[in-house]
């Protein structure tokens, strides 16, 4: 766990001081937690991370939100749209209120595939 997004940030860079590597990718989570019981307080820890990590931090809960249904071919559900005027991410992209489904991996793995592209392999 972590108290707020400074010690957050503090555990990501240990993290990647320990780890000796320079290119690393900071991928957030995307369900509210005991830390971020809010949308809006986990907006406030995203908003520190994308200062922190910069184009190296992928915004995950704002990806799938934004992003996710078509980046997996679907179209939105009633369901789905509550959700995202919620700022959550869609159903059906998860199986439960946590794991995703086998879209919402493909999803990630997109995000962070075309991340690194842009970040290291200047494509």
């Amino acid at each position: 766990g972590y108290r707020d997004a400074a010690d957050l940030i503090a555990q990501f860079k240990a993290m990647i001081k320990y780890s000796k590597c320079n290119k690393y990718i900071i991928v957030s989570h995307h369900v509210l937690n005991k830390e971020e019981p809010t949308t809006e307080r986990m907006a406030q820890v995203e908003d520190s991370l994308q200062i922190a990590f910069g184009n190296r931090y992928i915004n995950l809960r704002k990806e799938m939100i934004s992003n996710g249904l078509r980046l997996a071919g679907l179209t939105a559900t009633k369901e789905d749209s509550d959700s995202i005027a919620r700022h959550q991410v869609p159903p059906q992209l998860l199986i439960d209120k946590c794991h995703f489904t086998k879209d919402g991996y493909n999803v990630l793995a997109q995000l962070v595939a075309q991340r690194i592209k842009k970040l290291y392999l200047n494509k």
